[in-house]
């Protein structure tokens, strides 16, 4: 593919959303009608609606993850995950912190891998390292993934359910 005919970065996250929105409504409908046929909690489904979880200093949580976090979050539920908020809701929160001042560079390199595990995952871009200026893909060290990342992660997944007043449906 030559230069000319490659879609901006922004237009291929557009394409994704919306295909996975359009995945999304379908499988929500269905689950929503039996939701214990499905193993959901009542906190699985404050979640599945809450709102999603930034920074604040003034800035929006990037719109189009956004657009992708309502199928991520469906996959993670699915999945039994009952804890952690996805990869993409970390991502945006770190994306806003980011935006208020320089990250640390344990954070900072967690802002990268996510980056990379999260445009992979939706076929947005392959080597995302590359574009951050790194030689290899990016890993993170298990201090990083078992204690920050997933600590960020479960403190995000609280929070959305705690500020999910009345949408328990």
């Amino acid at each position: 593919m030559n230069a000319q005919t490659q879609l901006p970065l922004d237009e291929l996250l557009k394409v994704s959303a919306l295909n996975e929105a359009l995945q999304y409504a379908d499988q929500m409908a269905r689950i929503l009608a039996a939701p214990a046929k499905h193993g959901l909690r009542k906190d699985d489904l404050r979640y599945l609606h809450g709102p999603i979880v930034l920074y604040r200093a003034g800035w929006d949580f990037p719109a189009m993850l956004r657009k992708l976090v309502p199928t991520a979050r469906l996959e993670l539920v699915l999945s039994g995950e009952k804890n952690l908020c996805t990869f993409e809701e970390a991502l945006g929160y770190l994306s806003t912190l980011s935006l208020a001042g320089p990250l640390d560079r344990e954070i900072a390199e967690i802002f990268f891998w996510l980056s990379q595990e999260v445009l992979s995952k939706h076929k947005i871009a392959d080597d995302v390292y590359s574009m951050l200026g790194f030689k290899k893909p990016i890993e993170l060290s298990d201090y990083q993934e078992r204690h920050l990342l997933h600590q960020l992660r479960a403190d995000i997944r609280r929070s959305v359910v705690k500020n999910a007043k009345g949408k328990e449906r």
